[in-house]
């Protein structure tokens, strides 16, 4: 069993779905425990967040991979899509939103 990152719900449907990172970034329904899509090489070990960042109704995933800052979203039925990525020049850690 792979463990979940985090939870939200990506696809704006309503229904949830579980984050989950390793040598990249799948997610799963969670109410159906399929695979709606998956980015090989994006994520890594820190938690992930979601929220709704760009104020479009979905909840978008921010992930860390070493130096690297990467935001995801879901694109309808073909799957998610990767809005954009920020390197630093160094290594950076868990990222955060402000209540």
């Amino acid at each position: 069993m792979v463990p979940v990152d985090e939870v939200g719900d990506i696809g704006g449907n309503g229904v949830l779905e579980l984050i989950q990172l390793g040598a990249g970034m799948r997610v799963v329904n969670a109410t159906m425990g399929t695979i709606e899509w998956a980015f090989p090489g994006v994520g890594g070990t820190i938690e992930p967040i979601t929220a709704d960042i760009n104020s479009d109704g979905q909840d978008e995933v921010i992930v860390v991979a070493n130096n690297t800052l990467t935001m995801v979203a879901c694109h309808g039925n073909d799957g998610g899509k990767i809005l954009w990525k920020k390197s630093f020049p160094a290594n950076i850690g868990a990222p955060s939103l402000p209540k």
